[in-house]
């Protein structure tokens, strides 16, 4: 999964309004699975994602905690779902002969005027590489 985003600058000189598409896109989507998740809304309360992502790191001798979100509740609720009993559960059914998989996690929260609700996994990738700790491939 990577995150992306672009923003535009509308309207006419002196009444200029801007707008910004933020997502987060899904490379190898599951049958299940959307491409893409936007953070649509502007309003009190709209959806946000936050990702985890478990990789090597980039001299290849260790591995790299990433986390993210499309706006600040997304990150929230990726960093929440970190110190919270739940990441504990996702860790123990993910391991594979006491070896963790290099992995990515979409999850789903409500942004509240900025602020996290409730994180919910939306999707989770095992990532293949040649690095990879224990050589498991799927989802």
């Amino acid at each position: 999964m990577k995150l992306g985003g672009s923003a535009e600058v509308l309207g006419e000189p002196g009444h200029l309004a801007a707008q910004q598409h933020i997502f987060v896109s899904n490379r190898d989507p599951a049958p299940a699975e959307k491409a893409s998740y936007e953070e649509l809304g502007s309003g009190d309360t709209h959806p946000a994602y936050g990702v985890i992502a478990y990789v090597p790191s980039l001299d290849g001798e260790g591995s790299t905690l990433l986390v993210g979100g499309t706006s600040k509740a997304g990150t929230e609720a990726a960093a929440e779902f970190l110190f919270n009993n739940s990441f504990a559960v996702f860790l123990h059914s993910i391991d594979s002969n006491n070896a963790l998989p290099y992995f990515e996690i979409l999850l789903s929260t409500e942004n509240l005027n900025g602020y996290s609700q409730h994180g919910t996994i939306v999707c989770f990738h095992r990532i293949q590489t040649d690095a990879s700790p224990q050589g498991d491939s799927g989802r």
